[in-house]
C-alpha cells in the first residue's frame, strides 16, 4: 500500500495576527490553505487516494527565535531599491565592535552599517550621519532609503524622508554585520505594499533560512546561523 504525506511548507507563527496562505504539497502536487498567524494551524484535509494510504504531516521548516551571521554572505532579497522602499527589521545586538560592517544595504545608493556602537547612514556615497545604539539592546527599525525611524514610535532618528526619487538596478540586501546582530525578523514595503516576510527558520535539511511568508520560499546565504528553536 502506498503512502501519503503531506508536507507543509510554512507554518503559523509570527508577531502580527494576519490570515496567510499555507502551502502544501500532497505527492508533488502544491494546494494551498489559510491560517491566521499567531494561531493553530488549518490543516488542510487529508486527502484520498485509490491506493494510497494517508499517514499524516510533516513540516519543511522549523521557526527559530533569530539568525545571524559571523563572516556570512549577504542575502539578496530580490527587491530593487528605490525611494518608496521601506525595510523593518527587528534585531538584538551583542557586542558591537569594529566599524562597516552591512546591516542593510543598496550598492552604491545607500546603506546602513554598524560602526561601533552607532548606525552610520551612507547616501549616494556621502555619509549623513550616526544613529547611537548599544550592546545587549533589541531594536524596531525601519529604514527608509535616506532615513532611520523607531518604528514603534514613528520618530526619525536619522536623516529625512526625502521627496526625491530614485531608482536603482540594484537589490537590496541583508548584511550579516559581522555576526553582530541577531536578526529576529525582516519585512519590505515597496510603494506601501508588503512584499517580503522574513521570519527566521530552520528548512527540511536543517539549515538556517530566511523564510518568506509572502512569496512561501526561503532565501539562502553562505554560514548564516540559527538560534534556538521557538517550540510552540
Amino acid at each position: 500500500m502506498k503512502k501519503i504525506l503531506i508536507i507543509l511548507s510554512m507554518l503559523c507563527f509570527g508577531a502580527y495576527a494576519t490570515t496567510e496562505t499555507v502551502h502544501y504539497y500532497v505527492d508533488s502536487e502544491s494546494y494551498t490553505t489559510t491560517c491566521e498567524s499567531g494561531g493553530s494551524l488549518t490543516l488542510p484535509i487529508p486527502p484520498t487516494k485509490k491506493g494510497y494510504t494517508f499517514i499524516g504531516y510533516e513540516s519543511m521548516i522549523t521557526p527559530v527565535e533569530y539568525l545571524y551571521a559571523p563572516n556570512a554572505q549577504d542575502i539578496d532579497t530580490g527587491v530593487l531599491g528605490n525611494s518608496n522602499v521601506k525595510v523593518r527589521v527587528k534585531f538584538k545586538t551583542l557586542n558591537l565592535s569594529g566599524s562597516g560592517y552591512n546591516i542593510i544595504s543598496c550598492n552604491a545608493l545607500y546603506s546602513f552599517r554598524l560602526w561601533g556602537e552607532s548606525i552610520r547612514l551612507d547616501y549616494k556615497n556621502n555619509s549623513k550621519g550616526y544613529y547611537p545604539i548599544a550592546s545587549g539592546n533589541t531594536y524596531d527599525f525601519l529604514f527608509g532609503a535616506a532615513y532611520i525611524k523607531n518604528y514603534e514610535t514613528g520618530i526619525i532618528g536619522l536623516g529625512s524622508e526625502s521627496n526625491e526619487q530614485i531608482d536603482t538596478s540594484s537589490n537590496i540586501f541583508i548584511g550579516g554585520a559581522h555576526g553582530l546582530i541577531q536578526f529576529m525578523f525582516i519585512i519590505i514595503w515597496d510603494n506601501d505594499v508588503m512584499v517580503r516576510y522574513f521570519v527566521p527558520v530552520l528548512d527540511s535539511s536543517g539549515r538556517a533560512a530566511f523564510y518568506d511568508k509572502i512569496e512561501g520560499v526561503f532565501y539562502y546565504g553562505n554560514n548564516w546561523k540559527a538560534g534556538p528553536v521557538i517550540n510552540e
